[in-house]
């Protein structure tokens, strides 16, 4: 293969991962940041890229020009600036700060930001590998563009890990990719046949590599602030940064400070009531509280409450040791003196981790996170995170944590919701106390007789410790404490239907809030998620099977080797990205949310893709003759180890829950285990990418084949992502989805092999 082929494959791939990383964040900033926007934002990457990749493939019937893909790759490094500014100004102009944009507008605007990239990326590939498919000895080689695409995505994962988790400018990224592509341009214009192109294109594509550079270097910083301003339009914004976490934005408001991370709010400095009840309740329910764990948010005002009790030890857990830095920038400094505080011992990272390593033991555990509103946060809300905490407590020691309300009386799935995460609790702690603060409190204790519902108790407790507050007073407690709104409260949670106990593997909650945004914004979307939650997940899979089974059946009469192949590398991408997502999901549970660990797992995958790939080639090439025909033998073997291929990726989803729970039993071989089991997925479906392009037909065939293939495959990674993200996962948990991946991938084994006839003649 020419290298300026080489080169503009790998270029490729390492810009579409840092491209994918960059607009993922924007976008994610401007929507909700859970896993519904993670799944629209994946979908609609995957089918615009193959999309792209489909139009490329019907340009490539026509003999392809290096100035055609100069210009491709020219248009590419024209978009990506503009694409991350409009990615960042998306949430610009909304009623307030942090307003969620319902999932059908979030499609439509994510299709805005992405088409023109994914297009250009995918008719890049597509236009690449039908020019190498028309050299003289393309045959061998239209493979190693996958090949080469892996390993620039590869390098690019790499690079994220290692230097641009922390450093990552969106704009700035954007620029030196866009130079890097303009780059590649000029050489492919270079070397065009047309004088004419050669210099049009070649100043062109120069000129924009100088002048990215130069933004790069000098000019970023005022497109940062300009974007920037474009989403925080109508207010005061102090500060936008990136860290390895997410986007952190800080604006004020007559004096009051408003914190948000990926454009949700995290919290408010004078909000002093909410700090007092979310501090005082707890530790007045303990007689003498002397360490204190306190989980997230504390920088508003709350930490400061806790050092009004005569507290020994505070440990105080965040997992952003970036962004708290930036924040305490901009705190007052009677907000920020608890920190320096000698009692006060801060702690970076997962607070699962600290729960699950300390052998500190404590009077009161105070957890002040968000809802589950997502798979990441729902692991502060199961039984195993509750036994955890319990392990941690003294005899006489408490838990509290907290679910939003809007009132108490629960109806629908936000019902469901708090049931779920009262009878995990209730499961761990024997004794629990609700308190209603505008939202809903969860103390609990492992021995009887610890807390008590009598305002009096906690009025005289407040008295006697000398604490002045500005809203708590004993009347405030005996207002809390009234036992008809604790009465109100347990009555919805055990009326109507049982809700399933939150579990780490089966992230009930998860799945009730997710139904509860949708209703509020896309009630269909709603509906459809509490029916398939019903619905009989073995049931629908056998049929699913069988109708497979019969069209498989009907598909012996007659042979369609390119419809088969496009059957198998669908149902293969369906499964490498489901899988990939599962994996994601159980080193969550497992190790937190990091989420610069979880860009090296997919660079893992995406190593396993690449090298699985080269394997497939080099085989594949073994097998063909000069002609670059395959003789009818070795293509029955290629054709056996592409369904072998499916068979195996098969396997490793079924046995995906027993290595996911082995790896959430030992934490710390997550990074290894999970990597592994990552890599492993992706080398299986990279191996079976070069068969079936071996096995698509003649030698010429084999460059467009290339194109529609990678877009078959894509379409079928949607499909994964998109099935995993927003569907299985919050409606049957882990288990079920993996089962329901299976049967997905046998019925694409079942489906491809009836159309294929089990037979491969020379072509």
């Amino acid at each position: 293969m020419p290298p300026v082929f080489a080169a503009t494959a790998f270029i490729l791939g390492l810009t579409s991962l840092l491209a994918q990383v960059v607009l993922a964040r924007e976008l994610l900033a401007s929507f909700f940041g859970n896993e519904l926007s993670i799944g629209l934002i994946l979908t609609d990457w995957l089918l615009l890229v193959a999309a792209g990749s489909a139009l490329g493939a019907r340009a490539g019937r026509r003999p392809i020009s290096l100035g055609a893909l100069a210009l491709i790759q020219l248009l590419l490094a024209l978009v990506l600036v503009p694409a991350v500014m409009i990615a960042r100004g998306l949430g610009g102009g909304t009623e307030f700060p942090g307003q969620i944009i319902p999932p059908d507008r979030m499609i439509l605007l994510a299709a805005l930001v992405l088409t023109p990239v994914c297009l250009a990326c995918g008719a890049q590939f597509a236009l690449t590998s039908c020019a190498v498919g028309a050299l003289k000895s393309g045959a061998r080689h239209v493979g190693s563009v996958y090949v080469l695409e892996g390993a620039g995505a590869v390098v690019g994962g790499l690079l994220f890990h290692f230097y641009l988790a922390d450093r990552l400018e969106s704009v700035r990224t954007a620029l030196l990719l866009a130079a890097a592509c303009a780059v590649i341009a000029s050489w492919l214009a270079l070397d065009d046949r047309h004088r004419w192109r050669r210099w049009i294109l070649g100043t062109l594509a120069v000129a924009t590599a100088v002048v990215t550079v130069s933004f790069a270097r000098v000019g970023y910083q005022g497109l940062e602030r300009w974007a920037s301003s474009r989403r925080w339009l109508g207010f005061d914004l102090l500060l936008t940064s990136n860290t390895r976490y997410g986007n952190l934005a800080i604006t004020r408001n007559a004096g009051q400070l408003s914190f948000f991370h990926d454009g949700l709010l995290m919290f408010s400095t004078e909000d002093t009531e909410a700090n007092e009840a979310l501090v005082h309740i707890p530790l007045l329910e303990h007689p003498s509280p002397r360490a204190i764990l306190f989980v997230s948010g504390g920088l508003g005002g709350a930490l400061s409450e806790v050092l009004k009790h005569d507290v020994q030890r505070v440990d105080y857990v965040e997992l952003d040791a970036r962004a708290l830095r930036i924040m305490q920038q901009h705190l007052l400094p009677a907000l920020q003196a608890p920190l320096h505080d000698p009692r006060v011992h801060l702690h970076y990272g997962d607070a699962r981790v600290l729960v699950r390593e300390t052998r500190e033991k404590y009077d009161v555990v105070l957890i002040n996170l968000p809802d589950p509103s997502t798979a990441v946060l729902n692991r502060y809300y199961t039984v195993e995170f509750f036994r955890s905490v319990a392990r941690l407590l003294r005899p006489e020691g408490l838990v509290a944590t907290r679910l939003s309300a809007p009132d108490i009386y629960l109806t629908g799935a936000r019902r469901l919701l708090h049931s779920s995460v009262f009878r995990a609790f209730r499961q761990v702690f024997p004794e629990v106390l609700l308190v209603s603060d505008g939202r809903v409190q969860f103390l609990g204790a492992l021995q009887p007789g610890v807390l008590t519902g009598d305002g009096a108790v906690l009025g005289r407790r407040l008295s006697q410790r000398g604490i002045k507050c500005a809203f708590v007073s004993d009347f405030w407690l005996l207002n809390r404490l009234m036992p008809f709104k604790r009465d109100q409260y347990a009555g919805a949670l055990l009326s109507g239907e049982p809700a399933p106990i939150n579990h780490d593997l089966r992230p009930a909650s998860y799945g009730y809030y997710l139904q509860l945004w949708l209703s509020e914004r896309t009630p269909r979307a709603a509906r459809l998620l509490a029916v398939l939650r019903h619905a009989n997940l073995p049931a629908a899979l056998c049929f699913l099977l069988a109708a497979c089974g019969l069209l498989a059946l009907g598909g012996r009469r007659r042979n369609r080797r390119q419809t088969s192949l496009a059957v198998l590398i669908g149902g293969t991408g369906l499964l490498e990205m489901g899988l990939e997502l599962v994996v994601i999901f159980g080193f969550q549970v497992a190790a937190g949310y990091l989420y610069y660990q979880i860009g090296l797992l997919l660079t893992l995958f995406m190593a396993g893709l690449a090298l699985g790939a080269e394997l497939a080639r080099r085989w594949s090439g073994a097998q063909q003759r000069a002609a670059g025909q395959i003789e009818p033998s070795a293509q029955r073997r290629l054709w056996a180890a592409l369904q072998l291929s499916l068979v195996l990726l098969i396997l490793l989803a079924l046995l995906s829950p027993l290595l996911l729970t082995w790896i959430i039993a030992a934490p710390a071989t997550a990074p290894v285990l999970s990597g592994a089991l990552a890599a492993i997925a992706g080398a299986l479906g990279g191996f079976a990418f070069p068969l079936a392009l071996a096995l698509y037909g003649t030698a010429e065939a084999r460059g467009r084949g290339a194109s529609v293939l990678y877009a078959v495959d894509l379409v079928g990674g949607a499909a994964g992502g998109f099935l995993v993200a927003i569907l299985l996962l919050p409606a049957f948990g882990l288990t079920g989805t993996v089962v329901a991946l299976a049967a997905l991938g046998a019925a694409a084994l079942l489906l491809g092999s009836g159309l294929a006839s089990g037979r491969f003649s020379a072509a």
